[in-house]
This record gives structure tokens, C-alpha cells and sequence, in this order.
């Protein structure tokens, strides 16, 4: 590229020759979409925004699936029901026994009382815990089963058994 020195009264100055003018549409910075002008940090800045905005993502996700967790861990202790029958040795029901169940783990004791049906049933049990049931009807007790933690199934049947003394004729003298 050819210079030329000119002088003026206390300055020299160098021009450069080239073949555009500095007014010239093309020489001016390229602008993008939003009117600002491109420069070298623009990239950068995108970069920047980038970085951010995944950032976010996986922090929304992280949040998410910690979210997801807390809704899974009360669910993930599975829970059941234990249902059945109060009966005596005949085989029919016992209304107004009650069934007692004992968690083994925390020794919490739940009681129900069996309708005319002979039926009880206890619902929303932790699967994380042993259960005793037992069931008393006019002060006979049946004998206690046990549920185990090793049943996996969701609703488990245990059917009481009890042993009813016979009522006794009073032995009034009839006069």
C-alpha cells in the first residue's frame, strides 16, 4: 500500500491510498437483527448468554428431579392394606370383635371394630414394618398372626379365628 506524506503547518500526517473512501456504506460496521453494531464481543456475550441459559436448564432439571424425588420418597415406602374376616369356629362372622393390629417397629397399636359382616380392613399400612393382629370378642382372644415385611403384595388377607365360649343357661330354679 502506497503512503503519502503531506505537510501541514505543524503536522505530518500519513494517508493511506486505498481505493474506498471512509464514507463509503461498506466500510461502516455491520449492525445485527437488533441494531447494535457487531464487534468482537459480541461473541463473547453470546457465549455468556449461553452459558447462562443452560445453566438454568440444568438447574430447572436438577430442581425437577429433586422435586420428583421428594414426591417419590413418601411413595417409595410402598403402602398396603391388611383386610379379612373375624369368624368363630363355624365359620361365621363375629359382628361387634374387635381386631387389633400392632405395628412391630414402632409398637402403635390400631384398633377396629368389625361390622355385621365380620369384616375389618386397615388400609394405608408402611410395607417397611411387621404387623401382630389379633381379634377379641366377648373376652376370648384368637390367636396372633403375623404379617411380614417379606409379603410384597399390596393387600394381604388374614382371617381371624375365634374361639367363642358357649353361653351357659342360667340355672334359675323355675317355681
Amino acid at each position: 500500500m502506497k503512503t503519502r506524506t503531506t505537510r501541514t503547518k505543524t503536522k505530518t500526517r500519513k494517508k493511506r491510498r486505498s481505493g474506498i473512501s471512509s464514507a463509503c456504506p461498506s466500510r461502516r460496521r455491520p449492525v445485527n437483527r437488533f441494531g447494535d453494531p457487531e464487534d468482537a464481543s459480541a461473541p463473547i456475550a453470546t457465549a455468556g448468554l449461553r452459558f447462562c441459559l443452560l445453566f438454568l436448564c440444568a438447574a430447572s432439571l436438577l430442581s425437577f428431579s429433586a422435586f420428583a424425588a421428594d414426591q417419590r420418597s413418601p411413595s417409595s415406602t410402598v403402602f398396603r392394606t391388611i383386610e379379612g374376616s373375624v369368624l368363630d369356629h363355624a365359620g361365621h362372622p363375629l359382628p361387634g370383635a374387635v381386631v387389633l393390629i400392632e405395628d412391630l417397629k414402632t409398637l402403635q397399636v390400631r384398633s377396629y371394630i368389625v361390622q355385621e359382616d365380620g369384616k375389618y380392613r386397615f388400609r394405608g399400612l408402611s410395607s417397611d414394618a411387621n404387623y401382630q393382629l389379633r381379634a377379641r370378642f366377648n373376652g376370648a382372644m384368637s390367636s396372633p398372626k403375623t404379617v411380614s415385611v417379606f409379603e410384597s403384595k399390596p393387600s394381604i388377607v388374614v382371617n381371624l379365628t375365634v374361639t367363642v365360649k358357649p353361653k351357659r343357661a342360667s340355672s334359675s330354679p323355675v317355681h
